[in-house]
């Protein structure tokens, strides 16, 4: 690897109104994110991210469907 970026960002939302969260409050938050964030970015919507030609430069699809290298285990 010839060169890592690294950046952390923090954010507050608050809600408008009052909110029933379930109890894995951040994937909840991160899905939505993750929603917005691909109808903000998607030039091909009805087609799967795995079908796509611009996916490997496609923001959402570098945070959210990048595959782990083969022989890795996510933790």
């Amino acid at each position: 690897m010839d060169s890592f970026f690294f950046s952390a960002y923090s954010f507050q939302i608050r809600a408008r109104e009052r909110l029933n969260l379930p109890p894995y409050k951040g994937s909840t938050l991160r899905g939505g994110m993750g929603q917005m964030l691909q109808r903000m970015v998607c030039r091909r919507r009805g087609q799967s991210c795995e079908e796509c030609l611009v996916s490997v430069r496609c923001p959402y699809a570098l945070i959210f469907k990048n595959p782990l290298p083969a022989g890795r285990t996510p933790f």
